[in-house]
This record gives structure tokens, C-alpha cells and sequence, in this order.
């Protein structure tokens, strides 16, 4: 009988040790090629808590985003029930021990406006039969530069086995969106000590430039002055894109009375374009002196 079970056994692993089949692809989950005529698969989720990124990320605060890494194999559970242990995992996986799969973690289209890195790239899990899962954690780390564009972005990550033997390699990709905290930021150009005359009607050119992280709306708002100048100024709001430039234009005419010294103060509120509850906002002030003579 020990005769005939050591027969049976060499006869598997030269069975087991045959010509190379390949294998299919699928459009997310990529399994690489097979080796052997009877091999196994492997397969890799992830499991990703994006409960940290519902509302937009801060800048130069770390986030931990959890990532649970879920692993498991098509080999049977009973498979080569009958033999030592160590003997199948020789024909398995070519060593006599008990091995561990390492899951390697990638992303794929890092930002430059960010640094992002897991915390444990590599991280080893069981090489379970019969379907049953084994689990491993680890996190995305997400820091912000100041610069970063207050837009959705999306960051795709990779999860990939190697192949071990007759244990196939596997590849698999999930992404997840974030987006920037808004940095509201303008700079304002303009004359704001001028000479007038009596009954001059006069224009100023207000220069405002977006140096913040998103589409920004500009409000122009009155707060002091006199209103017999009857100042006006247009158009009522701005939208500038990043980097953009544009003007209000400050009118009023001076009342033949006037003589002295005249200050408008004109505060400008810097919002999101479109509005976004919950985003910061910026006021920012301007001044402007008018004298005669």
C-alpha cells in the first residue's frame, strides 16, 4: 500500500510539473501569466474608508485613510488531503515550509502638490485554500501642499501578489477621489491717493488677481464714504480663474462743495466659484484717499 501511495504521489508532481498555460485578462483585475498546467489563482480586494475624505482636505494636517486588504486563493481546501504537508507545499510552492504572500501597494498617479504614501507598502498575509480570506491593514497618508488645486482629484492605487510556483500572481486597482481645502487668496492693485477738483467725475481702476487655489468669486462692498459722490462701482462680482486678472472700476463725481480730505473704504469678499457650504472665505479691504487741493 506505501508502495502504491508513493507512486501516486511522484506521479502528481510530474503531473503537476507540466507545460505552461497562460492566462485570460479582465479589465480591473489583471491575473498574470500561469506557468503550469495545473495551477491556482489568487485574488487580491481592498477595502478603502473614505469616510476621512467626505469634506475637503486641509493643508499640512496628515490624513489616515484605513485600508483593509483582503486575500484569497481557488485552492481547494482539501487538496492533496492524503500526503504530508510538506510535500505539498513543495508541488504548490516549491518549498517545504508554510509560506506567507507578500501584497505590494502602489499609487499610481501621485500629484506633485501632495505627498502620499502608505504606511506599510508591503505587507505579508496567509495563504488560505478553499476561498477562506485572510486580511491585512494598512493606511493611506495624504499631506497637502499649500498649492494644491481645491478640484476632485482621483489617486489610483495597485495591489499586486507575485506568483509563487504554481500559485498564481495577481494584480488589482481601486481609486479614490479627494479634493483640497479652498485657499481663498487675491492681491488688489489701485491708485488710492488721488488729487480731484470739484465736479470731476473720476474712474479707478481696481486691479484684483486670483492667487488662490480655485475658480474664486469677488464682491466688491461700500463700507464708508460720502454719499453725495455718488460712488459706483462695476461690474458687481468677479469670477477669476486661477491665476486670472481682471478690474472693477470705481466711479463717482466730486460735489462742487468739496475741499479737503475724502476716504472710501471697499471691502472685497473672496468666495468659491461655485459656492461650496462650509468653504472658507477672505475680506480684504482697500482704501482710497481723495484731496482738494
Amino acid at each position: 500500500m506505501k508502495k502504491i501511495l508513493s507512486t501516486v504521489i511522484v506521479l502528481l508532481f510530474v503531473i503537476l510539473s507540466c507545460s505552461p498555460l497562460s492566462s485570460a485578462e479582465t479589465k480591473e483585475k489583471i491575473q498574470k501569466d500561469r506557468t503550469y498546467l495545473i495551477s491556482f489563482n489568487s485574488y487580491i480586494d481592498i477595502e478603502i474608508n473614505t469616510s476621512v475624505l467626505e469634506d475637503p482636505v486641509e493643508f499640512g494636517i496628515p490624513v489616515n485613510v484605513p485600508i483593509d486588504i483582503k486575500y484569497w486563493t481557488d485552492i481547494p481546501e482539501d487538496f492533496l488531503w492524503f500526503i504530508p504537508r510538506q510535500i505539498r507545499n513543495l508541488i504548490l510552492f516549491g518549498q517545504i515550509i508554510d509560506l506567507r504572500q507578500k501584497i505590494h501597494l502602489d499609487i499610481l498617479n501621485p500629484p506633485d502638490w501632495a505627498n502620499i504614501y502608505f504606511s506599510s507598502p508591503d505587507v505579508l498575509v496567509d495563504i488560505t485554500q478553499g476561498n477562506q480570506r485572510s486580511n491585512a491593514n494598512t493606511s493611506l497618508i495624504i499631506l497637502l501642499n499649500q498649492d494644491a488645486p481645491s478640484v476632485s482629484y482621483k489617486i489610483d492605487l495597485a495591489a499586486s501578489s507575485d506568483q509563487i510556483k504554481r500559485l498564481n500572481g495577481f494584480s488589482y486597482q481601486e481609486s479614490l477621489d479627494i479634493t483640497p481645502q479652498y485657499s481663498p487668496c487675491i492681491t488688489i492693485e489701485s491708485d488710492n491717493i488721488i488729487q480731484v477738483i470739484p465736479e470731476q467725475t473720476i474712474h479707478i481702476p481696481i486691479n484684483i488677481t486670483n492667487c488662490g487655489n480655485k475658480i474664486s468669486r469677488v464682491t466688491p462692498i461700500l463700507v464708508s464714504g460720502n454719499g453725495e459722490w455718488t460712488p459706483m462701482i462695476n461690474p458687481p462680482e468677479l469670477e477669476l480663474p486661477i491665476d486670472d486678472s481682471s478690474e472693477f472700476d470705481l466711479q463717482f463725481t466730486v460735489p462742487n462743495d468739496f475741499y479737503g480730505l475724502q476716504v472710501f473704504q471697499l471691502n472685497f469678499k473672496v468666495e468659491i466659484y461655485p459656492y461650496r457650504s462650509g468653504s472658507p472665505t477672505l475680506t480684504i479691504p482697500l482704501y482710497i484717499f481723495l484731496y482738494y487741493p
